[in-house]
C-alpha cells in the first residue's frame, strides 16, 4: 500500500486510532485518524505530517505526554511540490519555551536528516523564527558558527542547519519591537 513516508500520521502514536504506539500495527483499522495531541481530524494520516511524530523526537525522555504540539501540520500536495502547510503552528509561552528547550539541545553532534521534510532541528529554528522569537537569538548565533564542513554519515554536512538559523537570525534582528518587518 502506498503511503507518503514512515513519519506521517498513520504512524504516529498521537493518532488517536493508534492506541499511544508508533508504526503500522493499526494500518487496517476502520476508526477515523485523529490527532489528540491537536484535536484535528485527519482525514488523509499516510500524507499529513508534523514535527510532532515520535520518530522525529529522538530523546527517550520525550514522551508521548510530555510534548506541547509544535510546528505546522503539513499535508503532501504532490510529489513534485512536497509538503504543504495545512494547519499553523499554536502559539502559547508553553510551545515557546519547549521550543527553545529543544534549541538549546542542538549541538554539533545531532540527529539524523530526514529522507522527506525537514529535521526536527530545522523544524524549531522555522517556528522560533515565525514567532519571532528574541531569546533564540543566542542559540541561532551560536548554532550559525558550527562547522559548515563537519560530516555526520547519516545527513551530509550541517549547512543546511547553519544556513537555517543564520535565516532566523536575519530575519528576528530585522523586526521592530512590534514584531512587525522593517523594510
Amino acid at each position: 500500500m502506498p503511503n507518503g513516508g514512515s513519519d506521517c500520521c498513520a504512524t504516529c502514536w498521537f493518532n488517536r486510532r493508534n492506541n499511544g504506539v508508533a508504526g503500522y500495527s493499526h494500518d487496517n483499522s476502520d476508526e477515523q485518524s485523529y490527532c489528540a495531541l491537536r484535536s484535528l481530524e485527519i482525514d488523509d494520516p499516510k500524507y499529513t505530517y508534523c514535527s510532532n511524530h515520535p520518530w522525529l523526537v529522538y530523546q527517550p525522555e520525550r514522551k508521548m505526554s510530555f510534548q506541547p504540539p509544535i510546528g505546522p501540520v503539513y499535508k503532501m500536495a504532490t510529489m513534485a511540490e512536497g509538503r504543504k502547510i495545512w494547519v499553523k503552528s499554536p502559539d502559547s509561552e508553553e510551545i515557546r519555551g519547549y521550543l527553545l528547550e529543544l534549541l538549546s539541545e542542538i549541538t554539533e553532534d545531532f540527529t539524523i536528516e530526514r529522507p522527506y521534510g525537514f529535521t526536527l532541528e530545522i523544524n524549531v529554528i522555522l517556528q522560533l523564527q515565525e514567532f519571532n522569537e528574541k531569546r533564540a537569538l543566542s542559540h541561532l548565533k551560536r548554532i550559525a558558527n558550527f562547522d559548515p564542513d563537519k560530516k555526520d554519515t547519516s545527513r551530509g554536512t550541517q549547512k543546511n542547519l547553519i544556513n537555517t538559523a543564520k535565516q532566523a537570525i536575519e530575519r528576528i534582528d530585522a523586526t521592530n519591537f512590534t514584531g512587525q518587518a522593517v523594510d
